[in-house]
C-alpha cells in the first residue's frame, strides 16, 4: 500500500503534469508541444508509472465535480471529470478502469463557464498509468514523438539504443533474420523479436528479444551506490578517482523492508550472480549514456535466477575496462528493472602505476600495523576517537592539512580521509 508521503508526492506531482496538460484556450496550441524534459522529470519523481497506450479521441466533454479543488503551485484548480470516448488505440491496451480514472486539473475558477476539454477529437494521446499495485488511476498527455521517447526512457532507462527498445544483455547480439506477428497489435515483428513488435514491447516495458521485463519497482525498496562498504563512514559527493584504464570497483547496496527484490534475479541469493543489474555510464561529452557490466562470482549455482532474498551489499567490479580510458569526469547509476540509483562520480585521471612512499613520520595519534587494513586513531591519554577497516592492506600514512592519507602496501590504492571524524573524502586506484 502506498504511503501517505508517496501518496502526496505523487499527488502534488500528477496536478502538476495536469496543469501541464490542460491550460488557457490561447495557450492550447503551444501546449501540444509538452516539453520532453518535463515528462521525464515526472515520470522519474512518481514512483510506479508506467506507460499505457498511445490513443486517439473520438469525443470528449467535461462533468463538473465541484466537491474536489487543489492547489498546485500556487493556484487552485478545480478537478473536473473528463469523459473521453476513444478511437483507435494505435497501440497498448486501455482498460475500463483507464477511463474511469482519466482526471484533468481545469485552471479556471468554479465561477467560469465550464472549460471546454483539453483534447478533441482526433487527437492523439499519451497514457500513462500511476500508482502500484492498487492505488492507481491514469493521466494524459498530448502526444508527439518527443514525449513519447522521454517517456519511455524515463521509464526503462538504458534499454534504448539509436531509437530502438532492447534489453542492455541483447544489444550485442546477431538475431535471426525471422519475421512473426505482433501478438498485440498484429503488425509484423522484427528480426529476431518473439511475440511483440518493438512498440508494443515499449509499452509493456518488455523486451522483444529475450522478454525480460521492466515493471513498476517494488515498493520499499531502496538501491544506493558506493565507492567503499556501507559500513564505513563517507561524506558527499561519493567519488572515487582512477587511472586511465583502470576498473572501478563500487558497492552495490540494495535495502529491502518487504524482503523479496524481484528486480534483482540472482543464483544463490548472491548480488555478484545477479542477472538483471547493470550500470549507466555518462562519460564526458556523450550524449547518452553507455551500459556497463560486472565481473560475476565465479562458482555460481546453476539453474533459473531466484529473485534476491533481501537486503544486502557487496563490491562490484565494473567491465569493460574501455569505458574508462579517457580522461575526465565520469556519473555512474546502477539500474535494476525501474530502481535507479544514487549518482557517483567516477574521475578519470592519470594516476602512475603506483604510489611511491614519501619520507616523514605519521600522523600523531595513527595506530596501525604493517599488512593490516585496520586503522584507529587514538587521543593523547590513549582513547580511541575512530577505527576503521579498510579493503587494503595499509602501508603508509601521511597527514596533509587536517587529512589523512592512507597508501596501500602496493601503492595502488589511495584513501584521503579526515583525521578529526574518520570519514573518507576521496579514494583513488592506480592502474595495476
Amino acid at each position: 500500500m502506498m504511503t501517505g508521503k508517496t501518496g502526496g508526492v505523487v499527488a502534488v506531482l500528477a496536478g502538476v503534469l495536469c496543469l501541464l496538460a490542460y491550460t488557457s484556450p490561447a495557450a492550447q496550441a503551444a501546449d501540444k508541444k509538452l516539453e520532453s524534459s518535463d515528462v521525464r522529470f515526472f515520470l522519474r519523481n512518481v514512483p510506479y508509472a508506467r506507460l499505457v497506450a498511445t490513443v486517439t479521441v473520438a469525443d470528449a466533454s467535461v462533468i463538473p465535480n465541484p466537491r474536489v479543488r487543489r492547489s498546485v503551485r500556487g493556484k487552485h484548480a478545480w478537478l473536473e471529470d473528463i469523459a473521453f470516448g476513444w478511437g483507435p488505440v494505435l497501440y497498448g491496451t486501455v482498460r475500463k478502469t483507464d477511463l474511469a480514472s482519466l482526471q484533468l486539473a481545469a485552471t479556471p475558477p468554479r465561477a467560469a463557464a465550464a472549460p471546454p476539454p483539453r483534447f478533441r477529437k482526433g487527437d492523439k494521446l499519451l497514457l500513462l498509468r500511476i500508482g502500484y499495485p492498487k492505488w492507481t488511476f491514469t493521466t494524459a498527455v498530448p502526444w508527439g514523438k518527443e514525449v513519447e521517447r522521454a517517456a519511455a526512457e524515463a521509464l526503462a532507462p538504458g534499454w534504448h539504443v539509436r531509437g530502438r527498445f532492447i534489453c542492455p544483455w541483447c544489444r550485442g547480439r546477431k538475431f535471426p533474420a525471422n519475421v512473426g506477428t505482433c501478438a498485440a497489435c498484429g503488425a509484423r515483428t522484427s528480426s529476431g523479436m518473439k511475440t511483440l513488435c518493438p512498440r508494443c514491447a515499449r509499452v509493456r516495458g518488455r523486451c522483444p528479444a529475450c522478454a525480460r521485463t521492466v515493471g513498476p519497482p517494488t515498493l520499499g525498496v531502496e538501491l544506493r551506490l558506493k565507492t567503499l562498504s556501507p559500513k564505513l563512514h563517507q561524506v558527499d559527493p561519493l567519488a572515487i578517482a582512477v587511472a586511465p584504464g583502470a576498473a572501478p570497483e563500487l558497492w552495490v547496496w540494495v535495502e529491502s523492508k518487504p524482503g523479496a527484490v524481484p528486480e534483482f534475479l540472482c543464483r544463490d541469493s548472491d548480488l555478484r550472480t545477479c542477472d538483471t543489474l547493470f550500470f549507466l555510464v555518462q562519460r564526458p561529452g556523450a550524449s547518452r549514456p553507455d551500459i556497463a557490466f560486472f565481473e560475476r562470482r565465479a562458482g555460481a549455482a546453476r539453474g533459473e535466477p531466484t529473485p534476491l532474498a533481501g537486503s544486502q551489499f557487496r563490491p562490484l567490479t565494473l567491465r569493460p575496462r574501455s569505458l574508462f580510458e579517457r580522461h575526465g569526469v565520469c556519473t555512474v547509476r546502477a539500474v535494476a528493472g525501474r530502481l535507479v540509483s544514487n549518482p557517483v562520480t567516477v574521475t578519470v585521471k592519470p594516476l602512475g602505476a603506483v604510489a611511491e612512499p614519501r619520507p616523514g613520520p605519521a600522523p600523531a595519534g595513527a595506530q596501525w600495523k604493517p599488512d593490516s587494513p585496520v586503522v584507529a586513531r587514538r587521543s593523547p591519554d590513549g582513547r580511541v576517537l575512530w577505527k576503521m577497516k579498510l579493503r587494503f592492506k595499509v602501508g603508509q600514512i601521511r597527514e596533509q592539512g587536517g587529512l589523512w592519507i592512507i597508501t596501500s602496501g602496493d601503492g595502488r590504492t589511495e584513501a584521503t580521509v579526515h583525521a578529526a571524524t574518520g570519514k573518507i573524502v576521496r579514494l583513488e586506484k592506480r592502474a595495476p
